[in-house]
């Protein structure tokens, strides 16, 4: 399995990851363009199984409509965050900049524990409410892709945001704390890092 690691085209900071298992891939958070990706690793729409959201926030879905068109997949997406992608408030469009921005095509919703296979790696799902209800870690291997749960530097997700819960961050990142403390996390903004260095409560 190989992870690639592209930074938003725009200025939030977001990271997208793209994984590649026997010659199909996926997208976790389409923040940044096709254009960037599909030339920096000379691939097609076509190779693309899944369109992966850690969370619902509109600076991981910046290109989700032309990821979606581009591979016409549905989006995958946790059935607590599901609803904000059909509400601009929720996803902080609205509070941000006062517009109305949503996602109104196909998604597929996942739950605690679902995997999705992607050529012969499995992708396991683990919900993690506290940044926002429905937030997701995605296991691969030994690699977790935390969203906006935990970063670097013993860092973790706002909490004040439509959805937040502090308490409910606080128990998801207990959840990280039993996996493998030597693996990789990669989180939604910054540099990656491992289980060790996580921030414990």
């Amino acid at each position: 399995m190989d992870i690639y690691t592209f930074k938003s085209d725009l200025p939030y900071g977001a990271n997208t990851y793209v994984i590649a298992s026997e010659g199909e891939y996926a997208i976790i958070d389409p923040a940044a363009s096709p254009q960037k990706i599909l030339s920096a690793l000379k691939i097609s729409f076509e190779d693309f199984r899944y369109i992966i959201l850690t969370h619902a926030h509109f600076d991981h879905t910046l290109f989700i409509d032309e990821w979606q068109a581009g591979t016409k997949l549905p989006v995958t997406v946790s059935e607590g965050d599901a609803p904000m992608l059909r509400d601009s408030y929720l996803n902080c469009y609205e509070i941000f900049f006062g517009i109305k921005r949503i996602y109104s095509k196909e998604i597929v919703t996942v739950a605690d524990k679902d995997i999705l296979m992607l050529g012969n790696a499995a992708l396991k799902i683990h919900t993690v409410p506290g940044h926002t209800k429905g937030s997701i870690l995605v296991e691969a291997d030994n690699a977790l892709f935390s969203g906006d749960t935990v970063f670097a530097g013993r860092s973790y997700g706002r909490c004040d945001l439509p959805t937040g819960n502090f308490e409910e961050l606080k128990k998801s990142i207990a959840r990280i704390h039993l996996f493998p403390c030597d693996m990789t996390v990669y989180p939604g903004h910054g540099e990656k890092t491992k289980i060790s260095e996580v921030i414990v409560f």
